[in-house]
């Protein structure tokens, strides 16, 4: 049976939000800063990106609970299910221009979006 959170956030959803982001990983550097996302590097679950598709997710299933994942060319948001307590999955392949910038990013580039604070 499918919850009111099952039916927010979809693979076509997602991928809708991350080639939203840019064609390139300047231009998806510029889209984060421009929305005051920061983050960790090398964190799967706190990098800048992670965060900008949790805080998305997070607006569209306010009730439940979410967490997002980078990693190995894949972004994938955990969404609580309220009938089950468990949890469902949906993740998308990285379209090359998040691959590229991600790869960027943890490789020492636009350090703008590192969190200080968190550090």
């Amino acid at each position: 049976m499918s919850t009111p959170t099952g039916d927010a956030i979809t693979e076509q959803w997602l991928s809708e939000l991350l080639t939203g982001l840019g064609d390139g990983p300047d231009q998806i550097h510029t889209a984060l800063r421009n929305a005051k996302i920061t983050g960790q590097r090398g964190s799967r679950y706190d990098c800048p990106l992670a965060r900008y598709v949790a805080d998305h997710a997070r607006k569209r299933v306010p009730s439940a609970q979410v967490r997002v994942r980078v990693y190995e060319g894949a972004v994938v948001v955990e969404i609580e299910e309220s009938d089950t307590g468990g949890y469902r999955e949906v993740g998308v392949e990285q379209p090359e221009a998040v691959k590229r910038f991600v790869q960027a990013f943890d490789g020492g580039y636009y350090l703008d979006l590192v969190d200080r604070e968190a550090a």
